[in-house]
């Protein structure tokens, strides 16, 4: 087992201690389980508003610390605690199943979702708390002609404040994602990749929106209207299930100049073959 205990000693607003501990049981060579606790703070937050479809399209970055005011309310500091239990199974020489749960609990969030549908904070924000907990599965291979990965997530993520609570919009219920690649001839990979999410909450908006996505064809994206006005609960709606699949080849070639020897590498992919809306 492992124990630690970390506090900062100089930072913005309130510190507090920080511990860390962890317990490794292997019954025998092949099992192992684990328990982990641990402690964070975070000093710096963002007063942008993660549920607000402009900064989903287009990223927008406005950190705050801890103790300093805003629009007359002073950003508070985050505390995170988290248990997570975890499995690791060697199956044989080349596959390995791991699972992971975990329950986490943060209070001091500043959350500009439940008070405005603007893309920032322009008056005011609100201090809340999330409950998130989930359990994740994978099952992976290190063959040497034949590699990859499949994995599953279960998670369930609540942010919840004085004017209620909401699912976050980066929070997928349920995720499935593979990843497999074959070498052949030696020096040639040939890669694909497949992913699955379902239970996404959004805000379903009145205005009228146009976006043209960035392509590096023609060097340019546009965003049109100011979406602001939701209808019904904030995130109250779910996507439908998202599937997505990529395809990818690589060439290695390895060459001596001059005694050095060097590697070279040339790849290509098709991302999202079947065309599907995100």
């Amino acid at each position: 087992y492992t124990f630690g205990v970390r506090e900062p000693v100089i930072a913005p607003g309130a510190t507090g201690f920080e511990p860390r501990l962890s317990i490794r049981f292997a019954p025998t060579s092949r099992i192992s389980l684990g328990l982990g606790y641990s402690r964070l703070h975070q000093y710096v937050q963002s007063l942008r508003n993660e549920e607000s479809l402009v900064d989903e399209l287009t990223g927008i970055s406005l950190p705050a610390v801890a103790g300093s005011a805003a629009n007359g309310a002073t950003i508070p500091v985050a505390t995170a605690d988290q248990i997570a239990t975890t499995l690791d199974a060697r199956l044989s020489s080349t596959m390995t199943f791991s699972a992971v749960g975990y329950v986490r609990r943060e209070t001091g969030l500043a959350l500009v979702a439940p008070v405005s549908a603007e893309p920032f904070a322009t008056s005011d924000f609100a201090t809340g708390s999330a409950r998130t907990r989930g359990m994740s599965l994978s099952l992976d291979r290190t063959g040497k002609r034949v590699f990859g990965e499949l994995s599953y997530s279960l998670s369930s993520v609540t942010q919840r404040s004085g004017l209620g609570s909401y699912a976050p919009e980066f929070a997928a219920t349920h995720t499935v994602a593979m990843g497999v690649g074959v070498r052949v001839r030696g020096a040639t990979t040939l890669r694909a990749a497949a992913s699955m999410n379902s239970g996404v909450s959004a805000s379903t908006y009145t205005d009228p929106l146009e976006w043209m996505p960035f392509t590096p064809a023609s060097g340019e994206g546009d965003l049109s209207g100011s979406p602001q006005h939701i209808v019904g609960a904030l995130n109250g709606s779910r996507l439908p299930p998202y599937f997505r699949l990529d395809l990818g080849v690589r060439r290695d070639w390895g060459v001596s100049l001059f005694g050095v020897g060097a590697r070279f590498a040339a790849s290509a992919s098709v991302v999202n073959v079947l065309g599907r809306n995100n």
